[in-house]
């Protein structure tokens, strides 16, 4: 539900406090911002308000990191009304669209942006996590890109300061943990053990820029089995492998927080660079990589066929004593049909 006034709902005209309400700006589970003109000086400034009464512990929570932490591209808030009916904070209004996710993958000219825009988020993130606060609740809505292209982080309402546990309000849910505790944050870009009902920390951070980064590499959330690179082949090396240690499923496997991954995307953004100033850059680096997984294929059936000529070597004497007879060829074939062929495409 939104939010009501004494005399009925929110809509444009509506005046709170000091402020005319001019549009809706943006909703989220725990509450709602709007466009608003400030009465004495006609500044626009962004109010954000709960959805239900009960949600101010969230508006607290933002002011109160807020108070703690300022950054020029993370979302300040110049004034508290908590006590106002409605209750509101009132934030700068930054002007642009949030990063939208991707319908498909970019083009293979267009990934370096990918990485930069996901480089300014992350440099962001870092500097939160340097203050010791956590986001909690990273999604493309929650980051805003101005009209000179800078990346904003928005939305500190489920942040944590976690030096200071002693303040944190009771964090109130929109989604149930598998343990029966309830949550806050977006369900796509929630780390495993968030879902398990532990507090978010940096690992939970950098495993929601981990999905924020695959959709904008691949157009889509990851899936069990899909690898980045079946969904843009034209990915720089070891994209996979950042990835995949971004989400991992064990927070202790994951970067440290959001400053360890600052080295890699810079890798990734020189990489890309240089391809794009080679002829057929990227076309060059799939032929590439296609023939090393083809070189690689060949590699393990090598390998496995040693394997099972060894274990014919040595096995195939005592199975001699046990099925007397049995020649060695259809041995050799049921090995290879049941162990090499498998083991070959399923890249062990």
């Amino acid at each position: 539900p939104a939010p009501l006034l004494l005399d009925g709902p929110l809509a444009p005209g509506v005046r709170i406090g000091a402020y005319e309400l001019l549009e809706e700006a943006g909703a989220g589970g725990f509450s709602v911002v709007w466009r608003a003109r400030a009465g004495a000086t006609g500044e626009i400034v962004a109010l954000k308000l709960p959805r239900v009464p009960e949600f101010v512990s969230h508006l607290r929570r933002e002011a109160l990191v807020a108070s703690r932490f300022q950054d020029p591209q993370v979302v300040a808030v110049r004034e508290v009304h908590l006590d106002h009916d409605p209750p509101f904070l009132v934030m700068p209004f930054v002007a642009g669209a949030n990063l939208g996710q991707p319908e498909a993958a970019p083009a293979p000219s267009n990934i370096v942006n990918a990485f930069r825009t996901f480089q300014q988020v992350v440099e962001v993130v870092a500097r939160l996590h340097d203050a010791e606060v956590v986001h909690g609740d990273l999604k493309p809505g929650n980051i805003r890109i101005d009209q000179a292209g800078r990346c904003h982080v928005l939305d500190l309402g489920l942040a944590r300061l976690q030096v200071s546990a002693r303040q944190q309000t009771t964090l109130r849910a929109s989604v149930v943990s598998v343990t029966g505790e309830k949550i806050g944050g977006t369900l796509e870009f929630m780390a495993p053990e968030v879902l398990a009902g532990n507090k978010p920390t940096k690992a939970a951070d950098v495993y929601a820029l981990g999905i924020l980064l695959h959709h904008l590499l691949c157009g889509r959330p990851p899936a069990f089995g899909v690898s980045p690179r079946d969904l843009n082949p034209f990915l720089p090396p070891r994209t996979t492998d950042f990835l995949r240690q971004t989400l991992h499923p064990e927070p202790q496997a994951r970067f440290r927080d959001a400053g360890d991954l600052l080295p890699a995307v810079d890798e990734f953004i020189f990489a890309e660079e240089r391809c794009l100033r080679r002829r057929n850059g990227h076309a060059r680096r799939r032929v590439f990589h296609d023939r090393m997984a083809t070189l690689a294929r060949g590699l393990r059936v090598v390998l496995f066929s040693v394997l099972a000529l060894l274990f014919l070597a040595i096995g195939g004497p005592l199975l001699a004593t046990v099925v007397p007879g049995m020649p060695a060829a259809p041995l050799f074939a049921f090995f290879w049909i049941i162990v090499i062929a498998p083991a070959s495409f399923i890249g062990l």
